[in-house]
């Protein structure tokens, strides 16, 4: 199944709301803040490849189902390596050691790391401290998507079910 059309997520562009979104149009606060999480996240340094190993990590960190699932497919409609997106799907680590350094620290501030102890690492793959607040982004943003889909219930859309992802036994993380 070809996902490049098909696939959405709230905000992206992507001509499709998806059940997340739908659940969170009756309340404009709820909505307007995700949505402005994910532009924020959005408008950062990452490249396309390195956002969506971020937020796998950090959709992963959260134990969430649907979050995992929607990020697997959006990373594989956006062309992300089957071999980079199934890694990201079972905690790693990934091959590349930059984008292994990016899963890493977005799990670590997801477990509550301090910024301090992530940011060495990053530093040592060739990222910067504002690579280390995009990630505090992408954190909050799947923390408040993953709370949001339990809380209202979304059942994951037919277009992810490809995708579906449940948390390993040794913890949300699986890191």
């Amino acid at each position: 199944m070809s996902f490049t059309a098909e696939v959405p997520a709230i905000g992206s562009g992507r001509g499709f709301t998806t059940g997340l979104g739908r659940a969170l149009a009756g309340n404009p606060a709820a909505r307007e803040a995700y949505a402005a999480l994910s532009a924020a996240f959005a408008k950062g340094t990452l490249t396309p490849v390195e956002r969506h190993v971020a937020l796998l990590a950090a959709a992963r960190a959260t134990g969430s189902p649907y979050c995992v699932a929607v990020h697997s497919a959006l990373a594989a409609a956006d062309g992300v390596a089957p071999d980079l997106l199934d890694a990201s799907r079972t905690g790693g680590p990934l091959a590349d050691p930059r984008l292994e350094a990016l899963r890493a620290a977005t799990v670590a501030l997801a477990s509550g790391t301090p910024g301090d102890a992530v940011i060495a690492p990053l530093a040592a793959a060739g990222y910067d401290r504002e690579v280390a607040l995009q990630l505090a982004v992408a954190v909050a943003a799947k923390t408040f998507s993953a709370r949001a889909a339990e809380i209202t219930g979304t059942p994951l859309d037919d277009v992810f079910k490809p995708y579906s992802w449940r948390p390993t036994r040794g913890g949300r993380t699986g890191a």
